[in-house]
């Protein structure tokens, strides 16, 4: 239920409880009962959906991935960005490659927020990507 320091899978416990309602309530024979309460789990499912993605409630773990010659003043910049979009760093990686520096930030973010970061990130003299952490991450 905790992850990050932040609750998770509230959503998915409060269905399982109104599944169990509506299931116990097709189970008495109140059909309308059922239906009506399955409408209206779906209409609110919808709203928190729609108020998550609209407002960015919801926060996810993204990786910014910046390819550079120079990594020393990119780091710099790019940290001012995060500083100024107050965006907490959680993570840090450096790694050399020859003449190229690939610098990994995992930064916790809502979608409004990664779109403008990877708006000013791009404007850096490196090559900028930004990855969900869930997918680019090996065991």
């Amino acid at each position: 239920m905790r992850e990050r320091g932040n609750v998770v899978g509230l959503t998915t416990a409060a269905m399982v409880w109104a599944v169990a309602a509506i299931g116990m309530a097709v189970g008495d024979g109140m059909y309308i009962t059922a239906i009506f309460a399955t409408v209206l789990v779906l209409v609110a499912l919808a709203v928190v959906g729609w108020a998550e993605a609209h407002f960015g409630l919801k926060t996810r773990l993204i990786t910014f991935r910046l390819t550079a010659e120079n990594a020393d003043a990119v780091i710099k910049q790019a940290r001012r960005i995060f500083g100024e979009m107050k965006a907490t760093v959680q993570h840090s990686e450096l790694r050399r490659f020859g003449a190229e520096s690939i610098m990994e930030f995992d930064v916790d973010v809502t979608q409004p927020q990664e779109h403008e970061l990877m708006r000013r990130l791009s404007e850096l003299p490196a090559r900028c990507e930004s990855l969900a952490t869930d997918f680019q991450r090996d065991a």
